[in-house]
């Protein structure tokens, strides 16, 4: 019973980070950080004194799901990253994506096409789309 909650609730999450991205119109840092999190990375907030001006500040530091500490990619910005995100969900390269003007289109397997309006968040949401195909 826990085991379908804790799927139902990673759906959900995957669910709406899926249209953020649908509904993105460039790259953004902060979606980047949804799918580290999807994927099994943690972050931890930490205080720090700002050098020059000695004002306190908070920082995030970002675990991937071995522990290690690292920057969260950019998926949503790099096009190598987003293939990348798509390889490691699909198994295999087998898949491509578009763009126009103004949109940008992904196909993997047998889903049907995914627009966005660039080609890297098409890439992201059928990478997403893959994961939750996955849940157990």
């Amino acid at each position: 019973m826990a085991a379908d909650v804790e799927r139902s609730e990673q759906a959900q999450i995957i669910k709406r980070t899926v249209i953020s991205l649908a509904k993105a119109v460039g790259p953004d840092r902060s979606l980047d950080a949804e799918i580290a999190s999807i994927l099994g990375w943690t972050s931890r907030q930490e205080q720090f004194e700002e050098r020059r001006t000695g004002e306190t500040k908070i920082r995030h530091l970002w675990f991937k799901p071995d522990g290690q500490l690292d920057k969260v990619p950019r998926f949503t910005w790099n096009l190598d990253v987003a293939l990348d995100l798509v390889q490691s969900m699909n198994g295999s390269s087998a898949g491509g994506f578009g763009w126009e003007a103004t949109s940008g289109s992904s196909k993997m397997r047998d889903f049907k096409p995914v627009l966005a309006s660039t080609p890297i968040l098409a890439l992201c949401i059928q990478a997403l789309l893959l994961k939750l195909r996955q849940l157990p």
